[in-house]
Formats: structure tokens, sequence, C-alpha cells
């Protein structure tokens, strides 16, 4: 029998793996991540993605190159929440309750993310700018002008087909992504989906349950 591939984790490269993990937790540095997935981007365990996640390490390891996460599970955590304090203004606009479970912030459009927080020059990560690049394109929407309100971007459309569009309709779901949504909205409308898909578990209607399930996977994909 062949033996398992080893696999060195992506943040530390400490600790081994092998395919057959799964999900691993490096107790080195901390990384919660899925081996079934090649997306840098896609947001693991921790509730970073991959890259960000390799960004906080990185920079901190520099402070503190003896740094073992299983000897100090919090150290990571505090470090980025010494940045910024995310639960009172958004560091773009200043808008105050700028609260997690807003995927964008009402008002200027900025994406929830501690990484990019802690490190403003960082381009590469859920906002296609820097903090800091986003702060200047801000202030260049609010000069020309001032009454100016993020309201939509094609950020979080969701990916739907006209077919599954008009199944929404009909079953009056209101996923009208026309506007931001907040992460409990999107919630609740995953939540009723799944209560109108339960119907159709059997064999039977399984060409049915997978149509719905798409509609879900593409509510799911913004939630994330």
């Amino acid at each position: 029998m062949e033996k398992d591939k080893e696999i060195i984790c992506p943040i530390c490269g400490k600790e081994k793996f092998t395919q057959e993990d799964g999900f691993i937790m490096c107790n080195h540095c901390g990384w919660e991540g899925n081996l079934d997935t090649s997306d840098p981007y896609f947001v693991e365990l921790n509730g970073y993605s991959q890259k960000d996640y390799k960004k906080i390490y990185d920079e901190y390891i520099k402070l503190h190159p003896d740094y073992v996460w299983s000897s100090n599970t919090n150290a990571l955590e505090e470090y980025v929440d010494s940045f910024i304090n995310y639960k009172s203004k958004c560091p773009v606009c200043g808008e105050d309750s700028f609260e997690p479970d807003y995927r964008y912030c009402h008002k200027c459009g900025w994406h929830y993310n501690f990484v990019q927080a802690a490190f403003p020059d960082f381009n590469d990560s859920t906002n296609k700018l820097s903090l800091n690049d986003y702060k200047k394109r801000y202030e260049h929407l609010i000069n020309e002008n001032p009454k100016y309100e993020w309201k939509n971007t094609r950020e979080i459309d969701a990916n739907l087909s006209q077919e599954q569009i008009k199944w929404l309709k009909d079953n009056n779901i209101n996923y009208s992504f026309n506007k931001l949504t907040p992460d409990h909205e999107l919630n609740d409308i995953y939540d009723k989906i799944e209560m109108i898909q339960k119907q159709y578990e059997s064999k039977k209607d399984y060409e049915t349950y997978m149509f719905i399930k798409s509609i879900m996977n593409a509510i799911l994909d913004l939630m994330w």
C-alpha cells in the first residue's frame, strides 16, 4: 500500500500531516485548515484565509521568534486585536457599531477584515485595495459627492441563474442583494431555503433537491 503523502503546514512549515488528515490543527502555529482546498483565500476554521493567517504569523514571528502556539493559544489573536477595535468604528469612514455581524460597512463598503486593519498596506486579501488605499478612495468619493454612501458592489451579488431567481420568487423568498445584507439576514434566507429543500430528500425528487442545494451554495458563498 502506497504511503500517504506527507504535507508540511502551509503556515509555519514546522509540522507534518498526511492528505488523509483532511482538517489539520497545527500545534506550532495554531493554523486550523482544510487540506482538501487549494484556495488560499478560502476562510478556514480560524476565521482567516490561509494567506491572511500566514501574514499574521510571519509578522508576529519576527517579534517573537521562539513562539509556539500550543504554549500561548491567545497570543496571535491578542496581537491582531491590539491594532484596532472593530467593535467601535469602521477603520475607513469611522461608522459607529461596525460589528462582525455585518459583512460590509454600510457607509463605505469596507469588508470586515482583521488582517488588513493590522497591516494597512496589505492588499492581497478580501478587499481589492489595502486599507490605506481604500481610505484614499473613500475620501476622493466623499470630496466629489459629500452625500456619497456605499450601497452595492458586484462583490456581494449572488451568482444565481435566472432559473434559480425564478424559483426564489415562486417560493416567496426575498433574496434581494441590491443593497447590503447583514449576515443574519443571509442566514434567515438560507434557513428558509433549507426548510423547502427538506421536502425533496427522497430519491424520487433528487434533481429538485440538488437544484435547491445549488441555490443554498450560492447563498453560502456570500456568508463566508
